[in-house]
């Protein structure tokens, strides 16, 4: 008789901590749908720390990898989606796991060496990298979508979620290089931004520049921005004498004398390779 009392004991027990596991898990989740992120993780990690079944066990990793990567802490993604990929892998939560790793592999490889606090970062870049030209791996025609802009979005991610890291930095000075952009070929193809419309506008005698000054403007501005936020930035003198230099290609004297001169002046007593430049530059003009 003692030892049927304990049997159904140990039974009512196992089942009171399968459900207060349950519970746990839902109450997880509830949370996380609720936006109390914190009190989400908090009855994750009990639950699996508990006498939890493995059901819940799966579901409370699944949703610390979810947080994880919402809170951009993708190693921590990483080791739960190989844990469960692992461990669970005949789970539904296994299998996604599975699917979210070989996705990121193939995207890390794309991208280069990850680290843990750039890997989101370097994400966006390469996405608008894609945009510019950059990656190469496969042909889409994007000629009649707006590159610069697109490529432009993808970068404001950066410094937008990333304000004051050395990402946000490089994201902007790559603004600025998108719209001043680089020079198209001989058949009018393959230019960017600014500087890919300077062929029209020597080869066209009343060629419409509205897009060439709308991307100077924009170049301009991020420049200002950049200056701004990274006064101390080494990139701000070669991206000030490349805005001077394709206003120097269609012979825009009257806007390209300002840039080079900021760029001469802000090498003080100790001259740069930009500023020597942009010296060479104003005494051509001189003479």
């Amino acid at each position: 008789m003692k030892s049927s009392f304990v049997a159904v004991l140990v039974l009512v027990l196992a089942i009171s901590s399968s459900l207060l596991a349950q519970a746990s898990a839902g109450k997880a989740e509830m949370y996380y749908k609720h936006g109390l992120v914190e009190d989400a993780k908090r009855a994750a990690i009990q639950t699996i720390f508990s006498r939890a079944i493995d059901e819940e066990i799966v579901r409370c990793k699944a949703l610390l990898a979810k947080i994880a990567m919402d809170e951009k802490r993708v190693d921590t993604a990483v080791e739960l989606w190989q844990e469960l990929a692992d461990r669970h892998a005949k789970t539904g939560e296994g299998r996604v796991a599975a699917l979210m790793l070989k996705q990121w592999s193939t995207l890390a490889r794309s991208v280069g060496d990850m680290k843990s606090g750039s890997a989101v970062a370097k994400t966006y870049a390469s996405v608008a990298e894609f945009w510019t030209g950059g990656l190469g791996a496969f042909e889409i025609d994007t000629t009649w979508l707006p590159a610069e802009s697109a490529a432009e979005y993808w970068l404001r991610k950066i410094v937008t979620e990333f304000p004051g890291t050395p990402e946000a930095e490089g994201a902007l000075v790559s603004i600025a290089r998108t719209w001043i952009g680089r020079e198209s070929d001989p058949t009018g193809r393959g230019g960017l931004g600014a500087w890919g419309e300077v062929r029209k506008l020597l080869d066209q005698k009343d060629a419409d520049r509205t897009e060439f000054d709308r991307k100077m403007s924009l170049a301009a501005t991020a420049i200002k921005e950049l200056d701004k936020a990274c006064p101390a930035s080494p990139h701000l003198a070669r991206l000030q004498f490349m805005v001077a230099h394709v206003y120097w290609l269609v012979d825009d004297k009257e806007k390209a004398t300002p840039w080079f001169v900021l760029v001469k002046n802000s090498a003080g007593n100790t001259p740069t390779l930009w500023s020597h430049l942009a010296s060479l530059r104003l005494q051509y003009w001189k003479s």
